[in-house]
Parts: structure tokens; C-alpha cells; sequence
């Protein structure tokens, strides 16, 4: 209005029947907008939550393998050992028996030979 005295009466906009609720529907927008992304950050909370615990399951899990499977290297290791030990008796026992028999038949055969010896002189004579 060319005519207005103040600034509002050269606006002639209707504030209460456009303005107003042109703005109290954007108000709403938004407020829907920031209630589903509340919902949204909900939701995402309870599977951070979630994630959180399982993770914190498994990990709670593979401590407990990993000290069941350093029992097991320890025992494994105590059991080896043992084994060696008694697999190195047993070779040492197997060397020992070898080496009497091989001392049985030098001794029988030396014993044979002498006796053949006697045997001949014998029927020499």
C-alpha cells in the first residue's frame, strides 16, 4: 500500500490467515521429522545395545577357548614329553638287546668253532 503510514500498513499480508499457518505447518513438519528420527536414533540405540552385548558375549567366549586351549597346550606338552621320554627308554632298551644278541651269536659262534676245533682234533687223534 503506496498510501501506508507505518511499515505494517504497507504490508498488507494477512499474518493470522496465511502467514501463521503456513508456519505452524512447517512447526509440524518438523516435529514429525524430529520424532522419527527419534524413533529412528531409537531403534538404533537398542541394536548398538544389542551389538554391544553380543559382542561382549563372544568375547567373553573366546577367552574362555583361548584359556581352554592353553590347558590343552600345556597338557599336550607335559603328554609329548612323557612320550618321548618313554619311546628314548625304549630305544635304549631295544640298543641294549641288540647289542646282547649280537654277543649271544659272536659268543655261540665262537663257541661253535671251538668245538668243531675239539671235534676235529679229536678225530685226529
Amino acid at each position: 500500500n503506496r498510501d501506508a503510514a507505518t511499515a505494517q500498513d504497507m504490508l498488507e499480508v494477512d499474518l493470522k490467515g496465511r502467514i501463521r499457518p503456513h508456519l505452524q505447518q512447517i512447526q509440524e513438519e518438523y516435529s514429525e521429522r524430529t520424532r522419527e528420527a527419534g524413533g529412528e536414533l531409537l531403534g538404533l540405540q537398542q541394536r548398538q545395545n544389542r551389538t554391544d552385548t553380543t559382542v561382549a558375549e563372544l568375547k567373553e567366549e573366546i577367552a574362555t577357548l583361548q584359556a581352554d586351549c592353553d590347558k590343552m597346550s600345556v597338557r599336550y606338552k607335559e603328554v609329548k614329553e612323557a612320550v618321548d621320554a618313554e619311546v628314548a627308554s625304549k630305544e635304549q632298551e631295544a640298543r641294549s638287546m641288540h647289542e646282547k644278541a649280537v654277543q649271544s651269536r659272536q659268543a655261540a659262534s665262537s663257541s661253535l668253532a671251538q668245538s668243531e676245533a675239539r671235534v676235529k682234533r679229536l678225530q685226529l687223534e
